[in-house]
């Protein structure tokens, strides 16, 4: 799972700055991308916090998740190994024309991964003994919507 932000960086467009615009830059896009990975992490750990409307399970009296819900927790493991964490790409550094614009591109990188995520892959997938627990992908679709209904 990644969470990018990229900055297109127009020497036209970015006057005194020059060459250093993704340098000067750099500090404010990491907090963006940063606050970005942090978001995701938050609202994934909350879908993962959420109690099953499945089977009861005789030991523990915890319950399971039903087809298609997000994952039951049942020990909080899986839900509290995600991490974040922020980098910037400059050693990508290329010049870039766009119509008569030559623009030098750099990114950061927000990111979100998990030590278990083999694990979450067969719960959001499944496979033919476990039924599909989707929590990723739908924490993604709302992330990005709480996203877009900011940019109004």
């Amino acid at each position: 799972m990644r969470v990018r932000a990229e900055l297109f960086i127009d020497r036209s467009q970015v006057t005194g700055l020059g060459d250093n615009a993704f340098e000067v830059l750099r500090p404010d896009l990491e907090t963006i991308a940063g606050e970005w990975a942090r978001t995701f992490k938050r609202m994934l750990q909350l879908k993962l916090s959420r109690f099953g409307s499945g089977k009861l399970y005789k030991k523990g009296g915890k319950r399971a998740s039903a087809e298609g819900e997000s994952p039951a927790m049942v020990t909080g493991e899986y839900r509290n190994s995600f991490e974040t964490d922020v980098r910037s790409i400059t050693g990508k550094t290329r010049w870039t024309v766009f119509g008569d614009k030559t623009s030098r591109r750099a990114s950061v990188q927000g990111r979100i991964g998990s030590k278990l995520w083999h694990f979450g892959k067969l719960l959001e997938a499944g496979n033919k003994n476990i039924r599909p627990r989707p929590h990723v992908e739908p924490t993604f679709r709302q992330w990005v919507a709480k996203w877009n209904a900011s940019q109004k």
